[in-house]
């Protein structure tokens, strides 16, 4: 990556990451109402389309695991997981431009207070993505979107001699969403002129879900 695109193409892969994160936030509060709410439920259970409905509610629970693993994808030039993004970021390639672009005239970041600020930040995300209880849970949900979903492994990809033993556990994809929300939003304010506030598009995604769960209607068995 030539120089001069190194913080242009930074921005980009966070506007990915950005349009993912709220992607799986509409599909987190789908959730919230078609598989942790009696809303839709007790609704289906009565008719039936009860069969059919559950193997939607599975299929958007692992479309949610699905894109909260991207999220959380290895770190890779082509990618745009948190991780890729906090890496490109850490690049002197792109800390260079950016001092140059956003502050014209000083070229030496350690004399500009909030520029080093803004790194400072960065080096506290990058640790926290290495916290071992989150390293942990992604590398679990990694795994069961890799040998489940996304292929169909019968050998482990650490191990080929060994079976598949993945142990995701039911929440891992809740905490490590809201932990990637946390850190983006902190993110945009080391590499962007703005704030990224996720709440905002939660809010209208949870109405949009609770207001689908209501218009639902059923015809009862007989």
């Amino acid at each position: 990556m030539a120089k001069q695109m190194n913080c242009a193409f930074v921005k980009a892969k966070f506007d990915f990451l950005v349009h993912d994160i709220r992607r799986v936030s509409a599909i987190n509060e789908i959730n919230s109402e078609w598989n942790y709410s009696r809303n839709i439920v007790d609704k289906v259970n009565l008719s039936h389309a009860s069969n059919a409905f559950s193997n939607i509610q599975q299929e958007l629970f692992f479309s949610q695991i699905v894109g909260v693993a991207r999220i959380w994808d290895k770190t890779s030039t082509d990618r745009c997981s948190l991780i890729a993004v906090v890496d490109a970021a850490r690049n002197v390639n792109f800390q260079k431009e950016f001092v140059k672009s956003e502050l014209p005239s000083f070229h030496n970041r350690n004399i500009f207070p909030e520029v080093e600020a803004r790194w400072n930040e960065l080096e506290s995300i990058y640790k926290e993505i290495q916290l071992p209880n989150l390293v942990e849970k992604r590398h679990r949900l990694r795994n069961f979107r890799d040998e489940y979903l996304a292929h169909r492994l019968l050998l482990s990809q650490t191990s080929q001699d060994e079976p598949v033993r993945s142990c995701v556990r039911y929440g891992d994809e809740v905490d490590l969403f809201n932990v990637a929300k946390d850190l983006t939003e902190r993110l945009s304010r080391v590499i962007t002129d703005g704030w990224v506030n996720f709440e905002s598009h939660r809010q209208i995604h949870s109405l949009e879900a609770k207001a689908f769960s209501r218009a639902v209607s059923f015809q009862s068995r007989k």
